[in-house]
């Protein structure tokens, strides 16, 4: 993986570079909402996307809009890129290896990998993943201070 959040993985024929960057995220949340808001659902972003596909509450077209569009990203000819996904991605092939390498291309390009070097400051440091995955967005609650002796309390 490099710093762009491209990925190369094997698919299809050979080895392919994905990349979802902002164009292609943004087209990917449209494309994977138009479905959802029309059977009344929210609709999700990149990181939701992500996370239910981790959880299994997933539509058949998040792989494959996720691979198509991370090959386009990645410098695929989109015409190829839907011919590629049609003929190995689309069933009767198995869902379950498209979903592996969608969230693969939305891992590299959201969260990064490991050893995946971080820019920042000045220096070098190491993304980490598992942190990523499990932070809470939430502020941590924590129990109000007792007064200090010679504080009154309120």
């Amino acid at each position: 993986m490099s710093g762009d959040g491209s990925v190369t993985l094997p698919f299809a024929d050979g080895e392919y570079r994905f990349r979802l960057a902002i164009g292609e995220l943004r087209m990917l949340q449209q494309s994977v909402n138009v479905a959802r808001i029309e059977a009344g659902e929210k609709p999700v972003g990149p990181r939701r996307l992500l996370e239910d596909m981790g959880a299994g509450s997933w539509w058949i077209d998040d792989a494959r809009e996720t691979i198509r569009l991370g090959l386009i990203g990645g410098g695929v000819e989109p015409a190829k890129a839907v011919r590629l996904v049609r003929q190995y991605a689309d069933p009767p092939r198995l869902i379950r290896g498209s979903l592996v390498l969608a969230r693969a291309i939305l891992i590299a390009s959201l969260i990064g990998e490991p050893d995946d070097p971080v820019e920042g400051n000045g220096s070098t440091e190491k993304a980490t993943t598992e942190a990523t995955m499990t932070a809470s967005p939430s502020p941590i609650s924590m129990p109000p201070a007792a007064p200090s002796a010679g504080q009154a309390e309120t």
